[in-house]
């Protein structure tokens, strides 16, 4: 609960998920995020670039282990005045995705991409990593990272 003040005042027997999703919609309801980059001078930047994860299969402990260790820099130097603007990335690796829509399809070899049709081929890896990188969002609000997916990039083409 918000007292009006933007600071969170837990009541006492409020249980911990619904205090998580509680701040959660407060964080975009009131665009926190945002706030936090936008209110510093942008002369003030701090530049940081985030390996951005593999979109070739669904986030697991390890992305998300790495992606919380990643995130304490940029919080460090937000509250240290800087302009850290947080922009999400991905990355497709070409040949993982490749292996996962062959098993998916059941191709076995080159041939069989040819005879299936390369430009078709080539359309299911993106629709992979498309559909692979729509669950990100949910995870990386869970973990309380802040970055921009909005205008994020990807290492693909479509």
């Amino acid at each position: 609960m918000y007292n009006g003040t933007m600071k969170f005042v837990a009541p006492a027997n409020q249980k911990i998920p619904e205090m998580e999703s509680e701040v959660l919609d407060f964080w975009k309801r009131e665009k926190i995020f945002e706030k936090s980059v936008e209110s510093r001078p942008k002369d003030n930047l701090y530049v940081f670039y985030d390996g951005p994860p593999f979109i070739s299969g669904s986030p697991h402990y390890g992305h998300l282990l790495g992606s919380v260790a990643k995130d304490v820099i940029p919080r460090y130097w937000t509250m240290k005045g800087k302009r850290v603007e947080r922009v999400w990335g991905w990355d497709a690796h070409g040949l993982t995705v490749e292996n996962r829509v062959q098993k998916k399809l059941g191709i076995k070899n080159r041939r069989d991409i040819e005879a299936f049709g390369l430009e078709k081929f080539t359309k299911e890896c993106y629709k992979y990593t498309s559909e692979t990188s729509a669950e990100w969002g949910w995870y990386i609000d869970r973990v309380a990272r802040w970055v921009d997916m909005e205008t994020a990039y990807k290492t693909t083409e479509a």
